[in-house]
Order: structure tokens, then C-alpha cells, then sequence
């Protein structure tokens, strides 16, 4: 927010023709006088937010509601408290969620999740594995599969696999750039 201005500075002379390295130093000064704070900000597990103006006109009945089921309703919440790296209340809600569905796809992820922040790589692998075979709609959970299934000279099924897990990324979210990158280099 602090450097708004600058970026749109920054946007208007690309947009307009000028070359983006003489742009970005003409707009923010030096590259390496942001890359230390770049990479504090990159590095937080929460950012920071700012309020907008937003058309409040806008009818409600456009907006699709759905009943969420008590299995995704808990997934929701392990997952979120995995986020938070609060185990506890993950467990609880995962438990939640198998209970209402013992194929709740969401609760797969999030034990994967914890799994990875314990760094125990089977147990995470195994997660994000029964989620994705469940039909699991997080592409990060394709995406971390890959990443674990990944090996040294590695055989042409293990590539596949791989390959088949980052397409289901993409698929799932269009804007996964690293996703895109890895499948790339794995085709």
C-alpha cells in the first residue's frame, strides 16, 4: 500500500513503451535497495491487509449459496487451523470431518499439511495422496504430492505420476505459476 502510487508509476511507463528495468529504478529507485524488505514481506506467514471501497448496491441473490455439509464445513476448519500451525484444533476438526465423512477429501489435506509441518514426508505423502484419489479440489495438494513423489533419477512412472498430479494442479487454479513451471520442465 505504502508504494501504490510508485507501482502505478511503474505500470504506466510499461504500458506506454518504456523498458521495464529503467521503469522499475525510475519509479522505485535502486532494486537492491527493496530486496531485503521484499523478502521480510515475502516471507510472513500473514500479510497485511487494507480496506477498499466496494459497490455495497450489489444484490445478494446473485451471489450462489449453497448448504455446505458438516464433513467440508469441518475440512474447512482443520484446514485453517493447519494454516494457523494450531495441531490441536486441526486434529479435532479432522476427526470432525471423518466422522460426518470418512472420504471428506479436505481432511486428507489438512493431515497432510500437518504431517509436512512435522516434516514427517511418508505421513504428508500419504495425505495429499488419499485426498487427490478422493477427488480433493485443493491444487496445492496435487502440487505438494508432486513434490514428494519426486526422486533422484527418477523412472518414467514416477514422472508420469508426477506429471498427472501437477496437470490436476493447473487445472485446479489456472494462476498456480510454480505448478506451471515444474510441469513445463516435467513434460
Amino acid at each position: 500500500g505504502a508504494r501504490a502510487d510508485k507501482l502505478n508509476g511503474y505500470a504506466k511507463l510499461v504500458s506506454t513503451g518504456t523498458d521495464a528495468a529503467k521503469a522499475f529504478a525510475e519509479s522505485f529507485g535502486p532494486v537492491e535497495a527493496l530486496q531485503g524488505p521484499f523478502r521480510v514481506y515475502f516471507q510472513r506467514s500473514i500479510f497485511s491487509f487494507s480496506r477498499i471501497n466496494l459497490d455495497v448496491s450489489v444484490e445478494r441473490e446473485r451471489f450462489p449459496i449453497r448448504p455446505l455439509p458438516p464433513a467440508e464445513s469441518a475440512s474447512i476448519r482443520a484446514l485453517f487451523h493447519a494454516a494457523m500451525r494450531r495441531p490441536v484444533e486441526s486434529r479435532a476438526a479432522i476427526a470432525e470431518a471423518r466422522k460426518a465423512d470418512p472420504k471428506a477429501p479436505g481432511s486428507y489435506v489438512a493431515e497432510g499439511l500437518l504431517a509436512d509441518q512435522d516434516k514427517k514426508v511418508d505421513e504428508a505423502k500419504a495425505g495429499y495422496r488419499k485426498a487427490s484419489e478422493l477427488g480433493s479440489t485443493s491444487a496445492y495438494a496435487y502440487y505438494r504430492l508432486a513434490q514428494l513423489t519426486w526422486q533422484p533419477n527418477a523412472s518414467r512412472e514416477v514422472f508420469t505420476d508426477i506429471e498427472q498430479a501437477l496437470t490436476k494442479a493447473v487445472e485446479l487454479n489456472t494462476r498456480y505459476a510454480a505448478a506451471y513451471a515444474w510441469l513445463g520442465e516435467t513434460k
